[in-house]
């Protein structure tokens, strides 16, 4: 009999499977679905970002009313599906685009089709030219793209080496997600009709401006095309006519000065608000910039497509010239995104634990849970044996003790009931960057809790982009036809994400798109004085801050709270020293990284050692991030709880919402009084020239290693210097003694720093055209921390 039932079932299973194929089967014979594929742009992609799947889909059999769908492995045995609608006629063909992200192993991705539920086509596809995250990719956006495939070279520090793609756009691939533009490095347009963008994508272009990025535009006799988007205040000026001048300085910046021909370009009276004048000659402005939140914006008055420079063998040299002197940091930003990148399976455990442990948490529903683990002992033990003794089954105990463990599990787990907490719940941190000016963008991460197992749909009421956060480190290269669906990522209407089957021991992390915040700014006016900074601190924003801090490249300055409309006197405010080591900084603030409480200390005590371990890991993160090193300028660091986000609707309501906000502020300083300016040691910029052997670590400011490094310092050129002042490192020590030189520009040669004081006619010397200072530093074996340089002159 069992054997007759055995069979039985079998027959069923393999008429089911047989029935299911031979539907799929006919579904995709009845609509004959035919799908070109393109990865990326012309498949070029990044690892660690987003990049667009590109699907020309042809139907040439019935009417198509579903989905497409792009599955994306996402942890072990589970996929994500990234998903947009898909409505075709028959004999019609449409271009979907989807964005999905490129994770460290991309394993393979399935592309499947539905209508009406019927699959109607699918296919695997796999990555095999994936760019490292040293690559820099250049897009440009031109009708004329071939005359300026000579941008082709990124500006790096020197000893350093990276590779560049130049990606061409058009008004079609040109992204309107803002988490796959961020996989360029610099833009560039020139000869483009710009109000062909749509507005999302331009949405999308000035919020990654002022993520970080470098946007040249080239204007001259076709200025009306390449300048017609710009109707808002991204953007405001004034145009002229246009005429031609004759400059050396282009051939001058290619060359280094070694050539000072005169060439003639045809160059726009154009006036920018708010910019600066980077390159001007006889008068003329050729090129004047503006800083947007983190990014630059270059405006050039001529056009990039035209001679001298398109087919000039010194073009290449030209434009990395030019993108630097828009952008001078973005020598650093190919480093720190390197370090951002290869990290980024480090951030995405450091981002979850800061997420999981808002102290809001460690104190939800407390009194429940020991409730609830008080009757699990009354009901395994006590109430259990006396039920088995009245019935004579004490022998039992060892079978209904386990069953009773198990029973009560599953049922807290299905339920919810007596987690910490009583609601779907999120934590969310903020991250606001300002910029001088006071303009900010804000960077949201989120984590999902849920009481119970349930299903979920995440939306912002504003239909901001979500992008989920999994560990790019996962690896997977196996089809995923036998794993399970984790989520469905909606590309179409509000943006949503919609979790088939959260469970409360797993909270959902999500990226919540960058925009442009108004919380206001923080007004400052500081200046140094008597050896030591003083001036007034205000507290513009709508937030009330509870703590706040002013940083420099040496000591910080320890504010308080700032309720909003506040101000504070640098001068009354204790401040101390931090050695240029912004985590030391941040230990000395809140102890050292996850110090633990006493058992014996009060509930508020432990509370309030949970809330400072947080604080640490959140200003870690951001440190380990954005490479925060103030140096001429200070930082302004504020932290509150207050709510300054929208909160996210979780199943059609609004979520309960804990909240933490960072406030980052770069504020001007200023060194002048009249004419004379003078830059203590510590305030002048600098940069790695050249590195041989050594490891620079920005973080604390100090070179290891064997070998030698060259370290520029560089004042601006309208400085006239009178006197140079240089600090040796306190700690520098090797196997051998540590070795300082000074570039002589006499002489053309590094020669042994004999004096700390320079002054005269000896400044000439060692402080070259450009007002730059070179120092190297040999040693073995050793650690050395970069020697400061003090500077005083008068403002031309």
């Amino acid at each position: 009999m069992r054997k007759k039932v055995t069979k039985l079932i079998l027959v069923l299973i393999g008429v089911f499977l047989t029935i299911n194929t031979g539907i799929s089967t006919k579904a995709q014979k009845t609509y004959k679905v035919k799908v070109e594929k393109e990865i990326g742009f012309d498949n070029t992609y990044k690892i660690g970002y987003a990049t667009p799947i590109s699907l020309t889909i042809k139907n040439q059999g019935k009417n198509i009313n579903g989905e497409v769908e792009v599955q994306v492995p996402s942890s072990p045995g589970k996929y994500m599906s990234y998903v947009r609608k898909l409505s075709l006629e028959k004999d019609g063909e449409k271009r979907v685009v989807i964005n999905v992200p490129v994770s460290y192993y991309r394993g393979k991705y399935k592309i499947v089709i539905t209508s009406e539920k019927n699959i109607v086509y699918e296919s695997e596809i796999k990555f095999n030219y994936t760019n490292n995250n040293v690559t820099q990719f250049i897009g440009v956006l031109s009708d004329d793209y071939e005359s300026l495939t000579y941008i082709n070279k990124m500006p790096v520090a020197s000893g350093m080496s990276t590779v560049t793609k130049i990606i061409k756009l058009t008004e079609e691939n040109f992204p309107d997600d803002i988490f796959v533009l961020k996989a360029f490095n610099l833009l560039v347009i020139n000869n483009f009709d710009t109000t062909k963008l749509s507005k999302n994508q331009y949405d999308v272009l000035k919020q990654w401006v002022a993520d970080g990025g470098t946007l040249l535009i080239g204007t001259g006799a076709n200025h009306k095309k390449t300048l017609g988007l710009f109707k808002d205040n991204f953007i405001e000026g004034d145009v002229g006519g246009s005429k031609i001048i004759s400059t050396s300085l282009i051939s001058e910046m290619a060359t280094n000065g070694d050539s000072k021909t005169e060439v003639n370009i045809e160059t726009l009276q154009v006036r920018i608000k708010g910019s600066i004048p980077v390159i001007q000659d006889k008068g003329e402005v050729l090129m004047q910039t503006i800083e947007s939140g983190r990014g630059y914006i270059g405006i050039a008055s001529f056009d990039f497509g035209q001679s001298p420079l398109a087919g000039w063998s010194n073009n290449t040299n030209f434009a990395e010239k030019l993108i630097i002197t828009v952008n001078p940091n973005i020598i650093h930003m190919d480093n720190i995104d390197s370090m951002r990148q290869s990290n980024k399976g480090d951030d995405y455990y450091q981002l979850k634990s800061i997420l999981n442990n808002f102290v809001e948490m460690a104190t939800n529903n407390r009194p429940t849970f020991y409730l609830i683990l008080f009757i699990y002992v009354l009901v395994v033990a006590p109430l259990n044996y006396f039920a088995l003794k009245k019935l004579d089954k004490r022998g039992l105990m060892w079978a209904t003790v386990p069953l009773i463990s198990v029973l009560f599990s599953v049922f807290v787990y299905l339920s919810g009931f007596g987690s910490r907490l009583p609601t779907v719940t999120t934590n969310m941190l903020s991250i606001h960057n300002m910029d001088s000016q006071g303009k900010s963008t804000v960077s949201s991460y989120a984590a999902i809790f849920t009481p119970q197992k349930s299903k979920l749909r995440i939306e912002t009421e504003d239909g901001d982009r979500i992008f989920p956060i999994t560990d790019s480190y996962f690896f997977n290269d196996d089809s995923i036809t036998k794993e399970d669906l984790e989520a469905r990522i909606i590309s179409d209407g509000n943006n949503g994400i919609e979790y088939v089957n959260s469970s409360i021991l797993q909270p959902k992390i999500l990226e919540i798109q960058s925009k442009e915040s108004n919380i206001g700014k923080i007004d400052a006016t500081i200046n140094f004085k008597s050896g030591d900074l003083e001036g007034t601190i205000v507290n513009s924003t709508n937030l009330d801050l509870e703590e706040c801090f002013l940083v420099t490249s040496s000591k910080y300055y320890d504010l308080g709270s700032m309720d909003k409309g506040a101000s504070r006197n640098l001068e009354e405010s204790k401040n101390y020293s931090h050695g240029g080591d912004m985590y030391q900084f941040v230990d000395m603030v809140y102890g050292y990284h996850y110090s633990q409480y006493s058992s014996h200390g009060s509930e508020r005590e432990k509370l309030e050692t949970i809330d400072k371990n947080h604080r640490n890991s959140i200003f870690h993160m951001v440190f380990n991030q954005w490479q925060i090193k103030p140096v001429e300028n200070a930082i302004f660091i504020g932290i509150t709880k207050n709510s300054s986000i929208k909160p996210l609707i979780v199943n059609g309501k609004t979520s309960r919402t804990n909240e933490r906000n960072l406030l980052i502020m770069s504020i001007d300083l200023n060194f002048q009084e009249g004419d004379i300016i003078y830059y203590p040691k510590g305030f002048l910029p600098y940069s790695i020239w050249e590195n041989r052997g050594l490891n620079y670590d920005g973080n604390i400011k100090a070179l290891t290693g064997s070998g030698y490094t060259e370290i520029a310092y560089t004042v601006a050129e309208n400085v006239i210097i009178s006197d140079i002042e240089i600090e040796m490192s306190g700690h520098a020590n090797g196997s051998t003694p540590v070795e300082f030189f000074i570039f002589n520009n006499s002489t053309n040669n590094y020669e042994t720093i004999s004096s700390l004081n320079i002054s005269g006619e000896d400044v000439s010397k060692y402080c070259d055209i450009h007002n730059q200072i070179r120092l190297k530093v040999e040693m073995k074996d050793g650690y050395c921390e970069i020697p400061q340089l003090g500077v005083k002159g008068k403002v031309k």
